[in-house]
């Protein structure tokens, strides 16, 4: 079981990684619009 510890750990951490990248995509803002002016606003409501 020892010898499958390294690429458990390097598989999870890969999937990690790519799941935080898909995250992390920017907004295409032709699609949803732009930022709005009053986001402090509509987040504090």
């Amino acid at each position: 079981m020892k010898t499958a510890r390294p690429f458990i750990l390097a598989f999870t951490m890969g999937v990690t990684l790519a799941l935080q990248a898909i995250a992390e995509t920017q907004a295409d803002m032709a699609q949803y619009g732009a930022y709005p002016a009053n986001y402090k606003e509509i987040v504090m409501h």
